[in-house]
Formats: structure tokens, C-alpha cells, sequence
């Protein structure tokens, strides 16, 4: 009868795991705290007005407004699209 009890316990705890578990999806991403400071620090420099960058795409970072115009190859952002255009490969460090 020990036994039995242990293991019913065992079991009841083991049922309690995935509702403990239930939250713990992927964490919600910020664009203010992990996605801007990716680009201040690896892109911003180039892809503003006198940048590099600006000059061979045209592709100007500094305003939304500049991130949903594109570059003259094409969109980099496309609203509500989360694949969006595949141009990350051409990322060349400068």
C-alpha cells in the first residue's frame, strides 16, 4: 500500500508539470529594448544621411519613414509581414 501512495504522489506532481509549463512560450520582443539597439549598433552608422550605406542602397534607417520606403532594389520591411523580403544575406560588414 506504501507503494501505491509513492506512487500516486509521484504522479499527481508529474501532472502538475506541463500546467507550471503552460506560460513559458517564446518571450515577447520589444523593438525599443532588443531590436533598436541591434541597429544603433550595426546599422544605423552606415544607413543614415552622409552613411555609406545610404549612398549604395539608399536605404535610410534613421525614420520609419525611411525603414517602409526601402531601398531602390526594394522593400526591407514590409508592415504586418514577420518573414518579410529575404535581403539579410547581402549584410556586408563595411
Amino acid at each position: 500500500m506504501l507503494n501505491f501512495k509513492k506512487t500516486l504522489g509521484n504522479l499527481m506532481v508529474l501532472s502538475l508539470v506541463p500546467l507550471t509549463m503552460a506560460g513559458c512560450g517564446e518571450p515577447a520582443v520589444s523593438y525599443s529594448q532588443d531590436v533598436k539597439p541591434i541597429l544603433d549598433k550595426f546599422c544605423i552608422e552606415c544607413h543614415q544621411p552622409g552613411g555609406k550605406g545610404l549612398e549604395t542602397s539608399g536605404f535610410n534607417m534613421t525614420s520609419y519613414e525611411g525603414l517602409m520606403e526601402g531601398t531602390r532594389f526594394g522593400p526591407m520591411v514590409i508592415a504586418s509581414d514577420a518573414e518579410g523580403p529575404k535581403r539579410v544575406p547581402s549584410i556586408r560588414p563595411s
